[in-house]
């Protein structure tokens, strides 16, 4: 994702955040995966991971339309609620915040250039 939004906005690489699975993405992550389990049973979220693993390692970002298909079968609503309610959200947006990126991506024409087709 870095990669992208540098080859979009090069001003952009100097306020990219960390986005390491740390401790704290860890737990979130297990959360959310514990949220689909109970949403959609095991088997589910295993075909889920699955999958997820699979395509994030052939993914590459051209534009930001795309992203949401690395949902597979979870439903927009549930990955949302899961990710809100388990603080995935919250860790990136404060990572965001902390880095500069979000004010970055607040200047005229930044989201646009990340918008464009590849």
């Amino acid at each position: 994702m870095t990669a992208f939004y540098v080859s979009r906005v090069p001003e952009l690489a100097s306020v990219m955040p960390d986005f390491t699975v740390d401790g704290e993405m860890r737990a979130a992550l297990g959360c959310t995966l514990a949220t689909y389990e109970a949403e959609i049973g095991a088997a589910a979220t295993e075909a889920y991971v699955a999958s997820v693993e699979r395509e994030a390692a052939a993914l590459e970002i051209t534009d930001l339309t795309g992203i949401g298909s690395v949902l597979g079968d979870i439903d927009e609503a549930l990955a949302l609620r899961a990710m809100t309610d388990c603080g995935q959200l919250d860790i990136a947006m404060r990572r965001m915040q902390k880095s500069g990126l979000w004010e970055a991506m607040q200047k005229p024409g930044v989201i646009e250039a990340l918008m464009a087709g590849g």
